[in-house]
């Protein structure tokens, strides 16, 4: 199968984007959006976790003319109230439903993972959630960076660096690149303490700790869950 260029590339081709806002395109893409939703719905494990967590955090995916790039997030207001919308680009048109589906939820497991403290567990937890998501719908790893006969080098990096890895070695060579890790902050915290002399800080950082470890039994029980998946689907990441 012929591989054509990236979406991002697609975008700034002229006539391209002028195609993009016909009225067939946008009607297209929206068919693609919503089968990806569907297939989601219907999917037994992963898949339809972020179609939880957006119907959850009312988050609507919708295709807009306006989109920059091939996907945003944004904030909307209607009357007093504000909405949230993973606004995609009418240029989903000429992609499949599983190749959107990486990137939905993708933007699903931030949302999810919102007040997770920064750390290179919660980028684990990302690519776990957008791969495994893209791996019940279908996606073969061996054909990356191929997605359906569009070329994505930096999705398929994304699920590369998943597949490589468990949480453990993942969040390890993270660290050897200066990511921040759930243990390191832990530590960094209670290092402080011990220059600490005032009682009321006291309190308030021995309070960020046990959000800490609260967050790091919370990666852990995912990690936990993530292997049992990996073990029902393990043909899949060949």
């Amino acid at each position: 199968m012929k591989i054509r260029t990236s979406l991002a590339a697609l975008a700034l081709v002229p006539s391209l984007a002028l195609a993009q806002k016909s009225p067939k395109t946008i009607e297209k893409a929206r068919q693609v959006l919503d089968t990806t939703v569907t297939g989601m719905v219907d999917a037994v494990g992963v898949g339809e976790s972020p179609i939880d967590t957006l119907k959850a955090k009312g988050v609507e995916p919708v295709v807009r003319e306006d989109a920059k790039g091939l996907i945003e997030v944004r904030e909307e207001t209607v009357g007093w109230a504000k909405i949230r919308k993973i606004v995609f680009s009418p240029s989903i048109a000429a992609a499949s439903p599983r190749y959107v589906s990486l990137h939905l939820a993708e933007q699903a497991a931030r949302i999810r993972l919102e007040g997770f403290p920064e750390s290179a567990e919660k980028d684990f937890m990302v690519l776990s959630l957008m791969s495994r998501t893209w791996m019940e719908f279908g996606g073969e790893r061996v054909k990356l960076p191929d997605f359906d006969g569009l070329k994505d080098e930096a999705a398929a990096a994304k699920v590369q660096a998943w597949a490589e890895n468990n949480m453990e070695g993942y969040v390890r060579e993270a660290s050897k690149k200066g990511k921040a890790t759930l243990d390191g902050l832990i530590r960094a915290k209670h290092l402080y303490l011990r220059h600490c002399d005032c009682a009321l800080e006291e309190r308030s950082v021995m309070a960020e700790i046990r959000d800490l470890e609260k967050a790091k039994a919370e990666a852990e029980k995912f990690a936990k869950e993530e292997m049992d998946w990996f073990w029902l689907n393990k043909g899949r990441i060949q």
